[in-house]
Protein backbone atom coordinates (compact mmCIF):
# COMPACT_ATOMS: atom_id res chain seq x y z
CA UNK A 1 0.00 0.00 0.00
CA UNK A 2 2.77 2.41 0.93
CA UNK A 3 4.57 1.84 -2.36
CA UNK A 4 1.36 2.39 -4.35
CA UNK A 5 0.29 5.29 -2.12
CA UNK A 6 -2.93 3.56 -1.19
CA UNK A 7 -4.27 4.54 2.23
CA UNK A 8 -4.11 1.56 4.56
CA UNK A 9 -5.52 0.86 8.00
CA UNK A 10 -4.28 -2.34 9.58
CA UNK A 11 -4.61 -4.22 12.82
CA UNK A 12 -2.70 -7.03 14.44
CA UNK A 13 -3.15 -8.88 17.72
CA UNK A 14 0.58 -8.39 18.35
CA UNK A 15 -0.09 -4.64 18.49
CA UNK A 16 -3.09 -5.08 20.82
CA UNK A 17 -5.78 -4.99 18.16
CA UNK A 18 -8.10 -7.99 18.28
CA UNK A 19 -10.05 -8.29 15.02
CA UNK A 20 -12.81 -10.11 16.94
CA UNK A 21 -13.27 -7.19 19.37
CA UNK A 22 -15.68 -4.42 18.29
CA UNK A 23 -13.48 -1.86 20.10
CA UNK A 24 -10.74 -2.46 17.50
CA UNK A 25 -13.02 -1.04 14.79
CA UNK A 26 -14.17 2.15 16.51
CA UNK A 27 -11.25 4.27 15.21
CA UNK A 28 -11.34 2.94 11.64
CA UNK A 29 -12.60 5.03 8.75
CA UNK A 30 -14.96 3.44 6.18
CA UNK A 31 -13.04 1.46 3.57
CA UNK A 32 -13.60 0.12 0.06
CA UNK A 33 -11.70 -3.10 0.64
CA UNK A 34 -10.86 -5.38 3.54
CA UNK A 35 -7.99 -7.82 3.09
CA UNK A 36 -7.68 -10.49 5.77
CA UNK A 37 -4.97 -13.08 6.21
CA UNK A 38 -5.94 -14.82 9.44
CA UNK A 39 -3.71 -17.31 11.23
CA UNK A 40 -4.37 -20.92 10.35
CA UNK A 41 -5.99 -23.04 13.00
CA UNK A 42 -3.58 -25.64 14.43
CA UNK A 43 -1.10 -25.50 11.53
CA UNK A 44 1.22 -22.78 12.80
CA UNK A 45 1.26 -21.34 16.31
CA UNK A 46 2.01 -17.66 15.79
CA UNK A 47 2.15 -16.74 19.46
CA UNK A 48 0.74 -17.79 22.82
CA UNK A 49 -2.03 -15.19 22.96
CA UNK A 50 -5.31 -16.84 23.96
CA UNK A 51 -7.27 -14.82 21.36
CA UNK A 52 -5.05 -15.84 18.45
CA UNK A 53 -7.01 -17.90 15.94
CA UNK A 54 -4.17 -20.40 15.72
CA UNK A 55 -4.54 -21.22 19.43
CA UNK A 56 -8.26 -21.90 19.63
CA UNK A 57 -9.13 -25.33 21.07
CA UNK A 58 -11.58 -26.52 18.38
CA UNK A 59 -12.40 -25.97 14.74
CA UNK A 60 -15.85 -24.72 15.79
CA UNK A 61 -14.23 -22.09 18.04
CA UNK A 62 -12.02 -21.03 15.11
CA UNK A 63 -15.01 -20.77 12.75
CA UNK A 64 -17.10 -18.86 15.30
CA UNK A 65 -14.31 -16.33 15.87
CA UNK A 66 -13.68 -16.02 12.14
CA UNK A 67 -17.40 -15.34 11.61
CA UNK A 68 -17.21 -12.58 14.23
CA UNK A 69 -14.23 -11.06 12.44
CA UNK A 70 -16.08 -11.09 9.11
CA UNK A 71 -19.18 -9.48 10.63
CA UNK A 72 -17.07 -6.76 12.25
CA UNK A 73 -15.09 -6.20 9.05
CA UNK A 74 -18.36 -5.60 7.23
CA UNK A 75 -19.16 -2.74 9.62
CA UNK A 76 -16.32 -0.63 8.21
CA UNK A 77 -17.04 -1.34 4.54
CA UNK A 78 -18.41 1.39 2.32
CA UNK A 79 -21.50 0.46 0.27
CA UNK A 80 -20.43 -2.03 -2.41
CA UNK A 81 -17.12 -2.63 -0.59
CA UNK A 82 -15.40 -6.01 -0.83
CA UNK A 83 -13.77 -8.41 1.61
CA UNK A 84 -11.01 -10.81 0.51
CA UNK A 85 -9.59 -13.55 2.70
CA UNK A 86 -6.39 -15.45 2.11
CA UNK A 87 -6.78 -18.76 3.87
CA UNK A 88 -4.61 -21.78 3.17
CA UNK A 89 -5.80 -25.34 2.88
CA UNK A 90 -5.49 -27.60 5.89
CA UNK A 91 -3.35 -30.72 5.63
CA UNK A 92 -3.79 -33.38 8.26
CA UNK A 93 -6.53 -34.86 10.36
CA UNK A 94 -9.02 -32.87 12.35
Amino acid sequence: CRELRIPCQSMDLKRGQDAADPESYKHLRPVDFVWAHPPYWRMIRYNKHENCLSNLPTLDAFLDRMQTILRLSKTVLKPHGKIAILLGGYCGTL
